[in-house]
């Protein structure tokens, strides 16, 4: 059985490990918006420019969603520095604090940090799905401009793919969720 220290570290190795992918993604989806925005030349035989307009949409909204992500847990560091502190405090003899007020002090911390944690979560989500329905949008508007489909073919196609994603994503999460019980 793993001891209080060891978990504690690996959690923090853990944190650190999703914190450089965090902004490896990052650097990722700015690098693909700044590109694609730089580098679209619509002419005559290009259509479906609100295609290309969503895709440049969506890959910001999934850009701020990781911005947001990084921020929350940057706060959740700040979160778990207090409650060491206060720990530290409270074994010290000369603690200053008396017992309810550092118990509520800490159940302010841990309320703060489940909060935290599931606005983490959830910007995760959005982020990841932002990004899926940005490179579906992309693959769409190379695909209409090389068949040249008309507008209700396009509309047919986003909605099977969305449906398509959505169903895939389901399975996965459900997959993923019955796997970490």
């Amino acid at each position: 059985m793993i001891d209080q220290d060891s978990y504690n570290q690996l959690f923090i190795e853990y944190r650190k490990s999703q914190e450089k992918f965090d902004y490896y993604f990052l650097g990722i989806i700015i690098g693909l918006l700044s590109l694609s925005i730089q580098f679209f030349n619509p002419d005559l035989n290009t259509h479906s420019y609100y295609l290309m307009v969503i895709t440049w949409v969506f890959l910001l909204i999934s850009f701020i969603n990781g911005i947001f992500r990084l921020l929350s847990t940057i706060s959740l560091k700040g979160i778990d520095l207090g409650k060491t502190k206060l720990k530290q405090e409270e074994a010290a003899k000369d603690s200053k604090l008396d017992k309810t007020k550092l118990d509520s002090l800490m159940k302010g911390f841990e309320a703060k940090r489940q909060k935290l944690i599931i606005i983490n979560d959830n910007t995760f989500k959005r982020q990841y799905q932002c990004f899926y329905l940005a490179i579906v949008f992309y693959a769409i508007y190379k695909v209409t401009n090389i068949y040249n489909y008309q507008k209700l073919t396009e509309f047919i196609i986003i909605i099977v793919m969305i449906l398509i994603g959505s169903f895939l994503n389901r399975k996965l999460q459900n997959h993923f969720y019955k796997k970490s019980k």
